[in-house]
């Protein structure tokens, strides 16, 4: 299973920008985008998602949810057949 994740840490942004954009550049297949809350370590929100592949890598925005301080993101790469 492929994991990529990534903490990002918006704590001198606080109440200036709730929201943030990622840009992930991942091999096509089927994905599941996790925003983990790192006070609490509960998914603050969840997304499953098709990318596509190819020679070159595609790049997919995922959007946070609302936050303080900041915020973790966890994407995996769901196993064919699933």
């Amino acid at each position: 299973m492929n994991v990529f994740e990534e903490k990002i840490d918006m704590s001198e942004r606080v109440n200036k920008m709730p929201l943030i954009e990622e840009k992930a550049k991942l091999p096509g297949g089927t994905y599941t985008a996790e925003w983990v809350n790192t006070k609490t370590g509960k998914v603050d929100k969840k997304e499953t998602f098709q990318h596509r592949g190819g020679k070159i890598y595609h790049v997919r925005t995922l959007h946070s949810p609302k936050y303080t301080d900041d915020i973790a993101l966890r994407i995996r790469r769901v196993p064919k057949g699933r």
